[in-house]
């Protein structure tokens, strides 16, 4: 693939969720403080939120460059509703931004910083906070599976039956569109956990790389909020 340096603007996506009008404030005033309009198209995820986040999004809506709304009464989850975000209607830029609203933006250059990496490194394809973790049988299961499984086999690890998962935080990251739609992403199977540790080892799987870059976003700045029963995926529980 060619290189395709992240150059705004840029889609943006920002998930909210229940009755939290307090973070999607948070995210929503961080990108109209620090990010010129001509620079974003934003979309906006409402799952099972409050009438106070509602009428908060709603009052902020014209002052941000809105593509569109998803807002559902009953929580969808978080992958099926990122599906909702990127495929109801086509994405029109070379690159796509997800943020939960548990991140938020602190810097006025964050994404000037973003676009100056990509332009030194234009052959990385996703950018964030890269982590890693390990993972069980049903997770190499869950890859083999996978309609972008491309016969890599899962990174081993010293201990039996492990492997190794290189991915990005969840809470924000920015990726190629191209890679979005190469890949299906997000896997129809995942439903709210794992979506980072897989859209990673998706990337390794089509040979695309991961690159640090999360200067000026606050991730992941909330205890965790799901459900006690919610559910991971269809495959691994």
């Amino acid at each position: 693939m060619s290189a395709l340096p992240l150059v705004p603007p840029v889609t943006i996506c920002v998930l909210c969720y229940g009755d939290y009008p307090q973070l999607a404030r948070r995210i929503l005033e961080s990108l109209l403080r620090h990010t010129p309009a001509t620079a974003m198209r934003l979309r906006i995820g409402l799952n099972a939120v409050s009438r106070e986040t509602i009428e908060l999004v709603d009052s902020m809506a014209p002052r941000l460059p809105v593509e569109f709304i998803v807002h559902s009464e009953t929580n969808l989850y978080k992958l099926p509703m990122m599906r909702r975000l990127f495929h109801d209607r086509p994405i029109g830029t070379p690159w796509t931004i997800w943020f939960d609203d548990d991140s938020y933006v602190v810097r006025g250059d964050w994404l000037s910083m973003l676009a100056c990496e990509s332009q030194l490194q234009p052959g990385v394809g996703m950018w964030g906070k890269p982590l890693y973790t390990w993972g069980g049988e049903d997770c190499r299961q869950f890859i083999r599976e996978a309609e972008w499984f491309n016969g890599l086999e899962p990174l081993d690890d010293n201990l039996p039956g492990r492997c190794r998962l290189n991915f990005i935080a969840g809470g924000f990251w920015a990726i190629r569109t191209t890679y979005i739609h190469q890949l299906g992403w997000p896997d129809r199977r995942l439903i709210h956990f794992g979506d980072d540790y897989m859209l990673g080892e998706a990337m390794r799987q089509i040979g695309a790389r991961l690159g640090q870059a999360s200067s000026g976003i606050a991730i992941n700045q909330c205890s965790r909020r799901a459900p006690s029963q919610t559910p991971r995926c269809e495959v691994l529980h």
